[in-house]
């Protein structure tokens, strides 16, 4: 497979010049020139220093104009100074790629000279890397153009680091393990090239198979999910990133002078993209080697075989540590190994081998383990012994992982095996650990990797995105009023307002400024009541003692009012107290206290936190998180990983909750964090569960300065949700319909239009019969990056049950400003204007994102879909990889 993208010529370039090369000690020119000399030399490379005639005996230029050939790649290590005239003469050169070597600090570090000559990058056409890039490999062309001394060996790891000690070290590791890279780059400051566009490099690199991240800070957030989200889907991601203590984060933060997010959420974040997360150097490192394998397991049940009872031992704490499980052999594997072994040996897992099992008996153990459809990969966990330590073990192991697809990790309990035992390892490409924890860690993440991918598979229940927002205009409204008095916490009336637009239940309630009042408000809410303090200075009623719970006469409620309002001047002297809110007492004796609520990541955007509520919450203060928008599987994983789990089913006698009722809560309270940019903090808390449904009996909402009305990109969240900016209604030949964006829930509805298309219409869509779809097809139909890709579809005019009848969508490739069109439309509807309605929708959208040209690919012979493009001003033009198409196009 050809590799195209723009960023090719800098990665893999024909030609590169070293400005700035040297043979004097400690120059940065030195450490760039000396690594293009250990390298292989496979290309063009050319040292540029006026001070030099010859580097050794390499001819040295004085310049960039004299170069005998075209250069595609410039690596810049000179004083930070001298970048911008020499950009200036890349400008004139027509070097289309740049990359800025370390420099002076206090140059490199001002954010007010990274602009600059990123802008000149910008306007002269050229691709900037750094700076403070240590520099790129490529191993299988021999380029090494970085710091690093030596080429790294030819594999399939593509790694991508900020930091070039980081990067030193795992290329220090390599150098011993059992893989290889098919490139190595350091992306430095991202003046310009960021680390999304590397990662779509990599995704789109043949040579690649994972890729592998360094990273510290997070500088286009937005853009790196969706290019990582994208890559999971053709090669696995493994990530490193310190800053889970608060020491670190204050140091990158610090030294880059960027914001800190919660750590939690970055792991979210991953998690929703699909990508691993390693926290430890030698844990990345490790995982990396394991996966470099090329072998992934069904699920993950393991299997571990020892020489000793006291590895065994260790390994199986090291297993439930890493929380992967441990497989039971199944009967027939068992005695199967009894007849290998003693047939009075009792069979466990960790199964112990003894310390004087020969090397074919290992190789034979591993084989029927294998074998077993209840494995689904082994760890051989061996303490150095005569019996061990030769060649012949590691050949007899290689061959009986050979035999199978599952993942076979040698744990080897020594810090130096021998050279000769670890090249022999190398040459097998068996990956070689030496704790039982490293073991364990690596094949729970390449479990974790088959998980994430089943996890993306699930599809949500119909119509449970449909009805998420109840009253958009009541919400709007709301916000709009607060905003005005500017109100930055919202009063509780109306943040139980705000709830009810979204159809989320509070429980009645009144304000009352004087004692006659609330017990009036009581009087018609019905007893028992609860008080709950309204003031200004006070952001939370329980530090005061603002709240009395169970009122049940007018008498205690009066007194009550009074109590609260000396509570406030005594312990709160400078709070303006303003009333209290009277509302009805909860009485739901099956009730479980939950917490939702939403906080605004400084990074990553909202967040939702699902824990126990009220009093248990502070004592349990556990919270499982996602990133919104969520769908109805995430919403539930949400709330079924937490430790309340167990407590929402039936328990100790109580019936379990409502959950589809808890699902929609969390669902609607996603959707508000979309809608309405300016909300900034949800919280209920407590809000009751029970068998009849959940019900707020506290909230919060805090507003920031954002609009109550998201713009057309949803650019206040990380992960772009289906718009609902575009829908509305149209009047067609075929009556009224909807067109609107494609929704995750939409997966059935656009099933069974795809069952009722005729083979004809299917084939000139799809090649295929449209039955012949696959349900994950139809997923990346329905669950798309709204980023990369806009889908419009037609519906009936009806909430209740709307069928699909046609489908328009748009690809949009991050490297390209060529958008990608396709469209269907359901054979009874194929003349009344849905084809054209969708084309005209799809061309706007196209040109509101910025793209220059529209083109899709039509079967000759679709004389139905050549007349509509003919219609619309599209030219047509051979299709080079199939003489069976035809390529329409057209300019916006």
């Amino acid at each position: 497979m050809e590799l195209t993208h723009s960023l090719k010529s800098a990665f893999i370039p024909h030609a590169v010049a070293v400005v700035g090369a040297s043979d004097r000690s400690q120059s940065r020119g030195t450490y760039v020139w000396n690594g293009v000399m250990n390298g292989k030399r496979a290309l063009e490379a050319y040292p540029v220093n006026p001070k030099y005639k010859y580097i050794g005996v390499v001819p040295c230029w004085s310049s960039l104009s004299e170069l005998p050939a075209a250069i595609d790649l410039a690596v810049i290590a000179t004083p930070a100074h001298t970048v911008m005239g020499l950009l200036k003469e890349c400008q004139k050169l027509g070097i289309a790629n740049v990359l800025l070597t370390p420099g002076n600090d206090a140059l490199t570090g001002d954010r007010h000279w990274r602009s600059e000559i990123a802008e000149f990058a910008r306007k002269a056409g050229i691709r900037l890397i750094g700076p403070d890039s240590m520099g790129i490999m490529r191993p299988s062309i021999g380029l090494n153009v970085s710091y690093w001394p030596q080429l790294a060996e030819t594999g399939n790891v593509g790694l991508l680091s900020q930091s070039g000690a980081v990067t030193a070290t795992i290329l220090d590791y390599a150098s011993r393990a059992a893989m290889g890279f098919s490139t190595v780059i350091s992306s430095g400051l991202e003046s310009d090239v960021t680390l999304a566009e590397i990662v779509e490099f990599l995704a789109n690199d043949p040579e690649t198979g994972i890729i592998a991240m360094h990273i510290e800070t997070l500088r286009h957030p937005r853009a790196f999910y969706s290019a990582v989200r994208a890559a999971v889907r053709r090669k696995p991601v493994v990530l490193l990133k310190a800053s889970r203590g608060s020491s670190a984060g204050r140091l990158i933060a610090s030294r880059l002078a960027a914001p800190v997010g919660d750590e939690a959420v970055f792991d979210a974040m991953l998690e929703r993209a699909g990508a691993i997360r390693c926290e430890r150097i030698e844990e990345f490192c490790a995982t990396l080697e394991v996966f470099a394998s090329g072998k992934n397991p069904r699920q993950g049940r393991l299997a571990v075989l020892a020489n000793g009872l006291g590895f065994a031992s260790l390994s199986a704490d090291a297993v439930d540590a890493a929380g992967v499980t441990l497989a039971e052999f199944s009967i027939e594997t068992q005695r199967k190994i009894k007849s290998l072994l003693n047939p009075a040996t009792t069979l466990t897992n960790p199964l112990t081998l003894g310390s004087d099992a020969a090397p074919e008996t290992f190789a034979q153990v591993l084989n029927l383990v294998l074998a077993d459809n209840q494995v689904d990969g082994a760890v051989i966990s061996l303490a150095p012994s005569a019996m061990t330590q030769t060649p012949r073990t590691v050949q007899l192991i290689a061959d009986a992982a050979d035999k199978s697809f599952k993942p076979v990790i040698v744990n080897w309990v020594s810090d130096a095996p021998e050279a000769d035992m670890r090249l022999a390892f190398k040459r097998c490409r068996l990956p070689l650990l030496n704790t039982p924890d490293l073991a364990a860690r690596a094949f729970k993440h390449l479990s974790d990797y088959e998980y994430l991918k089943e996890r993306r598979m699930r599809v949500p229940k119909e119509g449970t995105q449909a009805e998420n927002a109840r009253d958009l205009t009541v919400a709007r409204v709301v916000i709009e009023e607060a905003k005005l008095k500017k109100e930055h916490i919202l009063p509780e009336e109306q943040t139980v307002q705000l709830l009810a637009s979204f159809g989320i239940k509070s429980l009645p309630s009144a304000f009352a400024t004087t004692s006659e009042d609330a017990v009036n408000a009581a009087r018609r809410i019905g007893f028992p009541v609860v008080l709950k303090l309204s003031a200004d200075g006070i952001a939370h009623k329980t530090d005061v003692g603002g709240v009395i719970l169970n009122l049940l006469t007018e008498k205690a409620v009066a007194t009550s009012f009074e109590e609260i309002r000396q509570r406030v001047k005594k312990l709160a002297p400078m709070a303006l107290f303003k009333g209290v809110f009277v509302q009805k007492m909860a009485e739901t004796p099956h009730g479980r206290e939950l917490s939702v609520r939403v906080a605004t990541d400084p990074v990553l955007g909202p967040a939702i936190y699902f824990g126990a509520g009220g009093r248990t919450g502070e004592l349990f203060d556990t919270q499982t998180i996602e990133l919104a928008p969520l769908t109805e599987p995430l919403a539930k994983e949400l709330l079924t990983k937490h430790p309340m789990a167990q407590a929402l089913g039936v328990f100790r006698g109580m019936p379990a909750i409502d959950q589809d009722a808890l699902v929609r809560l969390v669902l609607r309270i996603s959707r508000m964090v979309c809608e309405i940019p300016a909300v900034a903090e949800v919280s209920v808390n407590p809000l009751i569960a029970d068998e009849n449904g959940v019900t707020a009996l506290d909230s919060a909402v805090t507003l920031n300065s954002k609009p109550s009305v998201p713009d057309a990109d949803y650019s206040h969240m990380l992960i772009a949700p289906s718009s609902t900016l575009c829908e509305e209604d149209i009047t067609t030949k075929a009556g009224l319909m909807r067109i609107r964006s494609i929704r995750a829930d939409d997966f059935e509805p656009l099933k069974r239009m795809y069952s009722r298309l005729s083979q004809k219409t299917s084939y000139m869509r799809f090649h295929k019969d449209a039955k012949e779809l696959t349900d994950v097809e139809i997923i990346d139909f329905t669950q798309i990056d709204h980023d990369r890709e806009a889908a419009r579809i037609i519906v009936d005019n009806s909430s209740v049950g709307p069928e699909i009848h046609g489908v328009g969508r748009i690809f949009m490739h991050p490297d390209s400003d060529t958008a990608e069109f396709g469209i269907v439309v359901e054979d009874q509807y194929q003349r009344a204007g849905f084809g054209a309605l969708l084309m005209q929708r799809l061309e706007n959208e196209a040109r509101r994102r910025g793209m220059k040209t529209i083109e899709g690919y039509v079967l000759k012979g679709n004389d139905a879909m050549a007349g509509l493009m003919s219609r619309r001003g599209y030219r047509a033009k051979d299709c080079p990889e199939d003489a069976n198409m035809l390529v329409y196009s057209l300019t916006l």
